[in-house]
């Protein structure tokens, strides 16, 4: 019996801790998993957006899918997960490099989404390099500054 335990112990330290971890949980742990898969599917497919957002050929398939959309949904719901809502401004940051993403990201509120997000560690550097590509595309900034009163005001204090 004590060699039992000796030989279970020993297959279970070879085991990678997310397996023990598993193990452990029983089958309550399993839409956990799930959940964590999805995110980090959903993760992946911002990384691999952020890699070609800068080529033309990224921006037609991205805004015929509501990407525009997605992102501000995504700088919604994420604004309490730091390190998450830095893989959105990311993206937002490439996508940035074309002049119409910048107009749609100002028409659909992005702007306002970007002012209300908090200061932390994981959002200061994508917060200001996003605020700077809105500057750096003339009618985005344009019409950032026509929005209504307390925004341009805020734009300045924000980067």
């Amino acid at each position: 019996q004590q060699q039992q335990q000796q030989q279970h112990a020993t297959i279970q330290n070879n085991l990678p801790p997310i397996l023990i971890a598993g193990a452990q949980q029983g089958l309550e742990g399993f839409p956990d998993d799930i959940s964590q898969m999805r995110l980090k599917t959903l993760i992946g497919v911002i990384r691999c957006l952020t890699c070609t957002g800068e080529y033309v050929e990224a921006l037609a398939p991205f805004l015929t899918h509501q990407g525009v959309e997605c992102c501000c949904r995504l700088l919604q719901a994420w604004q309490q997960h730091g390190v998450l809502l830095n893989e959105v401004l990311q993206i937002v940051c490439s996508l940035l490099a074309h002049r119409r993403f910048g107009e749609l990201l100002v028409d659909q509120g992005g702007v306002q989404l970007l002012l209300e997000l908090p200061r932390t560690p994981h959002t200061n550097m994508g917060l200001s390099l996003a605020l700077f590509g809105l500057a750096s595309l003339p009618l985005a900034f344009e019409r950032t500054c026509a929005l209504p009163h307390p925004i341009p005001q805020n734009l300045t204090t924000a980067g």
